[in-house]
């Protein structure tokens, strides 16, 4: 019964075998695809961040581009309004006249509208 019996590692026995382990080719080829893949993933990753962040710039482009658009056509409107010819076709549609120089103007204090006091 006794030759059946296992006989202990001692602490030496056990240290080689961890290092046998370590230092097998398998566990070193392992070692390896493990670092490839994760090295692999990440620059997937950071791929696929970059080229998403392209795509939103030429969004954002597009955008500043029609912006720029809008703006253009919103100062030719004003540039129109602002016109003397324009001007003067309000003041016909609205009945207004114009003040002829040198006429007796009449300024009206009204009391409590004073902007500043020296």
């Amino acid at each position: 019964m006794r030759q059946f019996r296992r006989k202990k590692q001692t602490m030496r026995q056990r240290k080689q075998a961890v290092t046998r382990i370590f230092l097998s080719n398998t566990s070193r080829f392992a070692l390896i695809a493990i670092v490839a893949t994760f090295g692999f993933l990440n620059v997937t990753q950071i791929t696929g961040s970059l080229s998403t962040g392209g795509y939103d710039m030429g969004d954002l482009r597009r955008d500043i581009s029609g912006l720029d658009r809008e703006i253009q056509k919103i100062e030719v409107e004003i540039a129109e309004e602002g016109s003397i010819i324009r001007i003067q076709e309000r003041l016909k549609s609205e009945n207004i006249e114009m003040v002829p120089v040198g006429s007796d103007l009449a300024y009206i204090n009204l009391p409590g509208t004073t902007v500043a006091v020296r």
